[in-house]
């Protein structure tokens, strides 16, 4: 279900099992870029503290368990602001992989909607 006045990058929000989440393709959110739907399209219901989002992703290689132990910080360049929502990275270097911080992918525009109204 579409949401009017949403930012962009927000799809709309869906039913799942009595609760109504709000669907982010994570694309869009990164990019600016829509990408077609195919059969490879995955929605990951994340959990944001005591609320969850639906996030539409390209697609999903693999799903992994990461030792907090294993993460590395970001590299400088990351660091220094130009690459907010990279938080580290993990794995071998010919398997890095960039890890995101979902929180800080979403917090901008779609913060109110995610904490539900404010007290007035």
């Amino acid at each position: 279900i579409p949401i009017p006045h949403a930012p962009a990058f927000v799809e709309g929000v869906l039913h799942l099992r009595g609760s109504m989440l709000p669907v982010v393709d994570l694309r869009r959110r990164l990019l600016g870029q829509v990408a077609p739907e195919t059969k490879r399209t995955r929605l990951l219901v994340c959990r944001l503290g005591t609320r969850r989002v639906a996030v539409r992703v390209d697609r999903v290689a693999e799903v992994l368990r990461i030792r907090k132990g294993d993460i590395k910080p970001a590299p400088a360049l990351m660091a220094a602001g130009r690459t907010p929502f990279v938080v580290g990275v993990c794995g071998p270097p010919e398997r890095l992989r960039l890890l995101l911080d979902l929180k800080a992918l979403l917090r901008s525009e779609l913060d109110r909607e995610l904490r539900g109204p404010t007290a007035g």
